[in-house]
Protein backbone atom coordinates (compact mmCIF):
# COMPACT_ATOMS: atom_id res chain seq x y z
CA UNK A 1 0.00 0.00 0.00
CA UNK A 2 2.56 2.55 1.06
CA UNK A 3 4.75 2.02 -1.83
CA UNK A 4 1.95 2.52 -4.37
CA UNK A 5 1.49 5.44 -2.46
CA UNK A 6 4.80 7.11 -2.75
CA UNK A 7 5.52 5.47 -6.65
CA UNK A 8 1.67 6.86 -7.84
CA UNK A 9 2.85 10.25 -6.57
CA UNK A 10 6.52 10.36 -8.12
CA UNK A 11 4.73 9.14 -11.75
CA UNK A 12 1.68 11.23 -11.27
CA UNK A 13 3.03 14.20 -10.35
CA UNK A 14 7.02 14.57 -11.24
CA UNK A 15 8.02 14.64 -7.70
CA UNK A 16 12.21 13.35 -7.85
CA UNK A 17 12.42 12.74 -4.19
CA UNK A 18 9.51 11.16 -2.50
CA UNK A 19 9.26 8.88 1.03
CA UNK A 20 6.89 7.53 3.48
CA UNK A 21 7.67 6.65 7.19
CA UNK A 22 5.02 4.85 9.62
CA UNK A 23 5.21 6.11 13.14
CA UNK A 24 6.56 3.37 16.09
CA UNK A 25 6.27 5.07 19.62
CA UNK A 26 8.62 7.69 19.02
CA UNK A 27 10.58 7.19 15.96
CA UNK A 28 8.94 7.26 12.18
CA UNK A 29 10.49 4.25 10.18
CA UNK A 30 10.65 4.02 6.49
CA UNK A 31 8.50 2.06 4.51
CA UNK A 32 9.55 3.14 0.97
CA UNK A 33 11.18 5.81 -0.77
CA UNK A 34 12.13 6.93 -4.66
CA UNK A 35 14.78 9.43 -5.42
CA UNK A 36 17.41 8.68 -2.58
CA UNK A 37 20.72 6.71 -2.59
CA UNK A 38 21.41 7.48 0.89
CA UNK A 39 18.35 6.70 3.33
CA UNK A 40 17.52 7.72 6.69
CA UNK A 41 15.79 4.59 7.88
CA UNK A 42 14.92 6.09 11.58
CA UNK A 43 14.16 9.35 12.64
CA UNK A 44 13.18 10.50 16.28
CA UNK A 45 9.88 13.08 16.81
CA UNK A 46 12.46 15.39 18.13
CA UNK A 47 14.11 15.31 14.62
CA UNK A 48 14.33 17.10 12.06
CA UNK A 49 10.88 18.23 9.69
CA UNK A 50 9.56 15.00 9.29
CA UNK A 51 10.10 14.99 13.20
CA UNK A 52 8.21 18.12 13.79
CA UNK A 53 5.07 16.80 11.71
CA UNK A 54 4.59 13.80 13.55
CA UNK A 55 5.20 15.52 17.10
CA UNK A 56 2.74 18.23 16.15
CA UNK A 57 -0.12 16.74 13.51
CA UNK A 58 0.42 19.49 11.19
CA UNK A 59 1.57 20.07 7.31
CA UNK A 60 4.78 22.14 6.93
CA UNK A 61 6.68 23.41 3.77
CA UNK A 62 10.30 24.41 3.77
CA UNK A 63 10.46 26.67 0.66
CA UNK A 64 14.11 26.76 1.66
CA UNK A 65 16.03 23.81 2.99
CA UNK A 66 19.14 26.13 3.65
CA UNK A 67 17.46 28.52 6.42
CA UNK A 68 16.09 25.77 8.30
CA UNK A 69 18.59 23.74 10.94
CA UNK A 70 15.98 20.97 11.10
CA UNK A 71 16.47 19.91 7.42
CA UNK A 72 17.76 16.46 7.51
CA UNK A 73 19.62 16.48 4.25
CA UNK A 74 20.65 13.31 2.27
CA UNK A 75 20.76 14.36 -1.12
CA UNK A 76 22.66 17.96 -2.65
CA UNK A 77 21.32 20.98 -4.12
CA UNK A 78 17.77 20.04 -2.51
CA UNK A 79 16.12 23.53 -2.13
CA UNK A 80 12.30 22.43 -0.59
CA UNK A 81 10.66 20.47 1.29
CA UNK A 82 6.95 19.16 2.28
CA UNK A 83 6.14 17.16 5.33
CA UNK A 84 2.41 16.10 5.88
CA UNK A 85 1.07 14.01 8.76
CA UNK A 86 -0.65 10.76 7.80
CA UNK A 87 -3.59 10.30 10.05
CA UNK A 88 -5.51 7.63 11.28
CA UNK A 89 -8.94 8.03 13.23
CA UNK A 90 -7.41 11.47 14.26
CA UNK A 91 -3.92 10.06 15.30
CA UNK A 92 -0.36 10.43 13.50
CA UNK A 93 0.53 7.20 11.66
CA UNK A 94 3.17 8.39 9.95
CA UNK A 95 4.52 10.75 7.05
CA UNK A 96 4.78 11.53 3.97
CA UNK A 97 7.57 14.01 2.34
CA UNK A 98 8.74 15.54 -1.05
CA UNK A 99 11.89 16.80 -1.31
CA UNK A 100 12.49 19.13 -4.27
CA UNK A 101 15.91 20.81 -6.32
CA UNK A 102 13.09 23.41 -7.54
CA UNK A 103 11.00 25.69 -4.71
CA UNK A 104 8.15 24.02 -3.71
CA UNK A 105 4.42 26.11 -3.18
CA UNK A 106 1.82 26.39 -1.49
CA UNK A 107 -0.07 24.63 -4.31
CA UNK A 108 2.29 21.57 -3.62
CA UNK A 109 1.32 21.88 0.17
CA UNK A 110 -2.36 21.38 -0.37
CA UNK A 111 -1.81 18.72 -3.36
CA UNK A 112 0.32 16.94 -0.66
CA UNK A 113 -2.01 17.74 2.13
CA UNK A 114 -4.79 16.04 0.01
CA UNK A 115 -2.77 12.85 -0.69
CA UNK A 116 -1.91 12.38 2.66
CA UNK A 117 -5.41 12.64 4.13
CA UNK A 118 -6.26 9.13 1.14
CA UNK A 119 -3.01 7.50 2.29
CA UNK A 120 -4.19 7.96 5.98
CA UNK A 121 -6.83 7.03 4.99
CA UNK A 122 -6.09 3.74 3.36
CA UNK A 123 -3.81 2.87 6.04
CA UNK A 124 -6.53 3.18 8.69
CA UNK A 125 -8.62 0.47 6.21
CA UNK A 126 -5.25 -1.37 6.33
CA UNK A 127 -5.15 -1.58 9.88
CA UNK A 128 -8.52 -2.49 10.34
CA UNK A 129 -7.99 -5.40 7.93
CA UNK A 130 -5.07 -6.57 10.08
CA UNK A 131 -6.62 -6.13 12.76
CA UNK A 132 -9.04 -8.48 11.64
CA UNK A 133 -6.14 -11.05 11.01
CA UNK A 134 -4.90 -10.63 13.68
CA UNK A 135 -8.35 -11.72 16.02
CA UNK A 136 -8.14 -14.54 13.36
CA UNK A 137 -4.67 -15.76 14.16
CA UNK A 138 -5.47 -15.85 17.79
CA UNK A 139 -8.17 -17.70 17.64
CA UNK A 140 -6.15 -20.02 15.36
CA UNK A 141 -3.38 -20.43 17.65
CA UNK A 142 -5.62 -20.41 20.66
CA UNK A 143 -6.72 -23.51 19.61
CA UNK A 144 -4.28 -25.03 18.02
CA UNK A 145 -2.29 -23.90 21.62
CA UNK A 146 -5.11 -26.01 23.25
CA UNK A 147 -5.03 -29.18 21.14
CA UNK A 148 -1.14 -29.28 20.83
CA UNK A 149 -0.80 -28.61 24.77
CA UNK A 150 -3.62 -31.88 25.49
CA UNK A 151 -1.77 -34.12 22.87
CA UNK A 152 1.53 -33.83 24.91
CA UNK A 153 2.54 -35.82 28.34
CA UNK A 154 5.27 -34.78 28.58
CA UNK A 155 6.59 -31.08 30.04
CA UNK A 156 9.42 -30.65 27.52
CA UNK A 157 6.87 -31.10 24.67
CA UNK A 158 4.02 -29.03 25.89
CA UNK A 159 6.15 -26.20 26.85
CA UNK A 160 7.71 -25.99 23.10
CA UNK A 161 3.66 -26.05 21.67
CA UNK A 162 3.28 -23.29 23.65
CA UNK A 163 6.31 -21.07 22.92
CA UNK A 164 6.09 -22.04 19.48
CA UNK A 165 2.28 -20.81 19.43
CA UNK A 166 2.88 -17.81 21.42
CA UNK A 167 6.02 -16.60 18.58
CA UNK A 168 3.50 -17.26 15.81
CA UNK A 169 0.60 -15.37 17.35
CA UNK A 170 2.91 -12.68 17.68
CA UNK A 171 4.98 -13.08 14.51
CA UNK A 172 8.46 -13.20 15.72
CA UNK A 173 10.97 -16.18 15.31
CA UNK A 174 12.20 -15.53 18.90
CA UNK A 175 11.57 -16.48 22.32
CA UNK A 176 12.00 -18.36 25.51
CA UNK A 177 9.64 -20.04 28.70
CA UNK A 178 11.73 -19.89 32.28
CA UNK A 179 10.59 -21.53 34.70
CA UNK A 180 10.90 -20.92 38.67
CA UNK A 181 13.17 -23.94 40.13
CA UNK A 182 13.00 -25.01 43.98
CA UNK A 183 11.17 -21.62 44.56
CA UNK A 184 14.75 -19.88 44.75
CA UNK A 185 15.80 -19.16 40.82
CA UNK A 186 14.62 -18.95 37.73
CA UNK A 187 15.84 -21.11 34.65
CA UNK A 188 15.36 -20.66 31.07
CA UNK A 189 13.72 -24.35 30.15
CA UNK A 190 13.25 -23.87 26.25
CA UNK A 191 13.72 -21.37 23.77
CA UNK A 192 13.52 -20.79 19.62
CA UNK A 193 14.82 -18.81 17.50
CA UNK A 194 18.48 -17.29 18.97
CA UNK A 195 17.30 -18.41 22.35
CA UNK A 196 18.07 -22.40 22.71
CA UNK A 197 22.05 -21.58 23.30
CA UNK A 198 20.90 -19.57 26.45
CA UNK A 199 18.60 -22.46 27.40
CA UNK A 200 20.43 -23.47 31.44
CA UNK A 201 20.60 -19.64 32.41
CA UNK A 202 19.09 -19.07 35.68
CA UNK A 203 18.31 -15.74 37.28
CA UNK A 204 17.25 -14.41 40.58
CA UNK A 205 14.43 -12.32 41.37
CA UNK A 206 14.62 -9.04 40.16
CA UNK A 207 17.52 -10.12 37.68
CA UNK A 208 17.05 -9.22 34.10
CA UNK A 209 13.48 -8.67 32.38
CA UNK A 210 12.72 -12.34 33.21
CA UNK A 211 13.53 -11.69 36.83
CA UNK A 212 11.68 -8.69 37.25
CA UNK A 213 8.23 -9.97 35.75
CA UNK A 214 9.17 -13.02 38.22
CA UNK A 215 9.59 -10.78 40.96
CA UNK A 216 6.07 -8.19 40.40
CA UNK A 217 4.61 -10.95 38.60
CA UNK A 218 3.65 -8.43 35.96
CA UNK A 219 3.96 -8.14 32.21
CA UNK A 220 7.26 -5.86 30.97
CA UNK A 221 7.95 -4.79 27.99
CA UNK A 222 11.55 -3.40 26.93
CA UNK A 223 11.47 -1.90 23.25
CA UNK A 224 14.48 -0.72 23.46
CA UNK A 225 16.44 -3.37 24.95
CA UNK A 226 20.16 -2.71 24.08
CA UNK A 227 19.89 0.71 25.66
CA UNK A 228 17.56 -0.82 28.89
CA UNK A 229 19.68 -0.70 32.23
CA UNK A 230 17.62 -3.64 33.67
CA UNK A 231 19.28 -6.08 31.19
CA UNK A 232 21.38 -8.99 32.56
CA UNK A 233 24.80 -9.34 31.78
CA UNK A 234 24.62 -13.20 31.61
CA UNK A 235 22.79 -12.06 27.52
CA UNK A 236 25.52 -9.39 27.33
CA UNK A 237 26.12 -9.21 23.13
CA UNK A 238 22.83 -10.83 22.75
CA UNK A 239 21.40 -9.10 19.34
CA UNK A 240 18.03 -8.18 20.77
CA UNK A 241 16.15 -4.77 20.06
CA UNK A 242 13.02 -5.38 21.44
CA UNK A 243 11.96 -8.17 24.57
CA UNK A 244 8.58 -8.55 26.26
CA UNK A 245 8.00 -11.18 29.14
CA UNK A 246 5.10 -12.51 30.47
CA UNK A 247 4.49 -14.21 34.31
CA UNK A 248 3.18 -17.57 33.65
CA UNK A 249 0.84 -18.19 37.00
CA UNK A 250 -1.29 -20.52 39.37
CA UNK A 251 -2.89 -19.61 42.00
CA UNK A 252 -1.69 -16.04 41.79
CA UNK A 253 2.16 -17.76 42.11
CA UNK A 254 4.33 -17.49 39.09
CA UNK A 255 5.59 -20.49 38.25
CA UNK A 256 7.33 -19.09 35.07
CA UNK A 257 8.24 -16.31 32.65
CA UNK A 258 7.20 -16.60 28.38
CA UNK A 259 8.61 -14.06 26.48
CA UNK A 260 9.32 -13.13 23.15
CA UNK A 261 12.25 -11.01 21.25
CA UNK A 262 12.55 -8.69 18.76
CA UNK A 263 16.12 -8.73 16.23
CA UNK A 264 15.05 -6.03 13.69
CA UNK A 265 16.02 -2.58 14.74
CA UNK A 266 12.13 -0.30 15.34
CA UNK A 267 10.21 -3.34 15.72
CA UNK A 268 8.28 -2.91 18.72
CA UNK A 269 5.94 -4.88 21.32
CA UNK A 270 2.37 -2.89 22.21
CA UNK A 271 0.25 -3.61 24.67
CA UNK A 272 -2.04 -5.36 22.27
CA UNK A 273 0.40 -8.08 22.60
CA UNK A 274 1.01 -8.24 26.50
CA UNK A 275 -3.26 -8.26 26.42
CA UNK A 276 -3.08 -11.69 23.59
CA UNK A 277 0.18 -13.55 25.33
CA UNK A 278 -1.84 -12.75 28.68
Amino acid sequence: LLRSVVESIVEVYGYTHASVYILEGETLILQHQVGYRDVIEHIGIHEGISGRVARTGLPMLVEDVAGNPEFLGTVENIASEITVPLLDEGRVAGTLSVESIHKLTEEDLRVLVALGAEAGMAVGRARLYEDVQRRNRTLSALQESALAIMGHLGLPEALQAILAQAAQLINTEHGYIYLVRAGSTLQLTTGVGVYPKFVGITLESGEGLAGKVWGTAQPLIANDYLNWEGRSLKFEGSPFHAVMGIPLLRNAQVIGVLGLAHLIPGKAFHQADVELLS
